[in-house]
């Protein structure tokens, strides 16, 4: 969580435009501190309370799809 924060300041990038994937328990910060956190072929059950979406898929093709309906919606 800490790098995502460092990152969009020294970025200047809004918490609304952060997707963060990840696939363990030690990915929990960066979902806490994305707009819309996914959970790609999640190793245990410990991070899904924290993502929106779930991807049990080895098709990174899903993600980019999940990623631009996000930002689509913000639009």
């Amino acid at each position: 969580g800490a790098l995502v924060r460092m990152l969009r300041r020294r970025l200047n990038v809004d918490e609304a435009n952060v997707i963060a994937v990840g696939d363990s328990a030690g990915d929990i910060g960066m979902f806490e501190e994305a707009a819309h956190a996914i959970c790609f072929n999640p190793w245990d059950e410990r991070p899904l309370p924290y993502a929106n979406e779930v991807i049990r898929e080895k098709d990174l093709a899903i993600v980019l799809a999940s990623c631009q309906s996000f930002f689509s919606s913000l639009r």
